[in-house]
């Protein structure tokens, strides 16, 4: 992840008197980065529990739901398996055409 997907979000938010300055905006994306670290280890560790080799995305949606509680886990759930689905359609697309 990088600043490229935070600036597309706030390209989408309306900046006429409160945009966010560069520096907050590089504050946003370490915390993001810092997050998404959090969580992939808490993920790593529920597979090393249960004495598999593979991440699925079972073992990311379970550390969400520790880390982040109530509508935000789920929200959170729910665009994460939104944006699977999209790159599989993609990734699919890929595929065909090199065939």
């Amino acid at each position: 992840m990088g600043t490229h997907k935070i600036l597309l979000v706030l390209k989408q938010l309306s900046c006429n008197e409160n945009c966010l300055t560069s520096d907050a905006k590089q504050q946003l994306n370490s915390l993001l980065c810092i997050f998404v670290t959090y969580i992939s280890k808490i993920a790593i560790n529920l597979v090393d529990i249960s004495n598999k080799k593979t991440l699925f995305t079972n073992e990311i949606q379970n550390a969400i739901q520790l880390t982040v509680n109530g509508e935000l886990s789920s929200n959170m759930i729910q665009e994460g398996f939104k944006a699977t689905m999209i790159f599989d359609e993609n990734n699919d697309k890929k595929n065909k055409r090199k065939i």
